[in-house]
């Protein structure tokens, strides 16, 4: 069993059998977790995290339902941040398939949120 109770900062985690079974998610100072998986990854620095959940195939970005919205988004983050800033891109091997966006442009688009990329 793995838990994080209260931290004086927020945590974030990623609790593990395999690269396949996990779960994720940040703990707040007001909050606890609790976790029956056997692994527990834990680091207080966000970028680190993102980084580790890249290793289970999970990515921090936006997903869209339409190719259009895709688009609409990849446009306004350009203008804002500059152009090439970003691309979209379309997650075939997942079902439902989508189009997304990785990274945090939050000033366009919102809080960023994990997904899974299947590889195939």
């Amino acid at each position: 069993m793995n838990e994080i109770k209260f931290p004086s900062v927020p945590t974030y985690f990623i609790t593990y059998q395999d690269i396949n079974i996990l779960a994720y998610g940040v703990v707040l100072p007001d909050q606890e977790m609790v976790s029956g998986l056997p692994f527990l990854y834990q680091t207080t620095n966000k970028s680190e995290w993102i980084l580790e959940l890249s290793n289970y195939n999970y990515y921090v970005g936006y997903q869209f339902n339409f190719e259009e919205d895709a688009e609409d988004a990849k446009t306004d983050v350009n203008n804002y941040y500059g152009p090439n800033t970003c691309n979209y891109e379309y997650a075939q091997y997942n079902d439902p398939e989508f189009w997304y966006i990785i990274g945090d442009y939050t000033d366009v688009l919102g809080e960023p949120i994990p997904f899974k990329l299947n590889q195939s």
